[in-house]
């Protein structure tokens, strides 16, 4: 018996039950293989005072945007805009110039944002 759905990357999968063992193949309604990219995101310390560091840690290349933005939605600082390489990168993250606070640090990827919040202290 085959059960098809989408799971929640969108993409079709089918299920094939056989007596008691249950496996599932992603690839046999349309094809598509993912392909996705594991992206993981350090802020440090936290709270901050005059300067932290973010660390993205990627297992491929990708374009990212990094935002420094408050509570109210506003981007208050476009930090970097460009590619990053598989492995570590890091990033020295101002915060002289903010006041006292909680904002949002927000690395958008091609696939989905990732958001840490920090707190700004003096």
């Amino acid at each position: 018996m085959y059960i098809h759905g989408i799971d929640n990357s969108l993409f079709d999968y089918s299920l094939l039950l056989t007596n008691s063992t249950v496996s599932c193949n992603p690839d046999t309604t349309t094809g598509i293989k993912k392909t996705e990219n594991k992206i993981q995101v350090l802020f440090y310390p936290n709270p901050v005072q005059d300067k932290g560091l973010l660390q993205i840690f990627t297992d491929k290349t990708t374009k990212v945007t990094i935002d420094i933005v408050d509570l109210q939605g506003r981007t208050l600082q476009t930090f970097y805009s460009g590619d990053i390489t598989n492995g570590s990168n890091t990033f020295n993250i101002d915060t002289k110039a903010l006041s006292s606070g909680l904002y949002l640090i927000i690395v958008n990827t091609e696939e989905s944002p990732k958001i840490i919040k920090f707190l700004k202290y003096e």
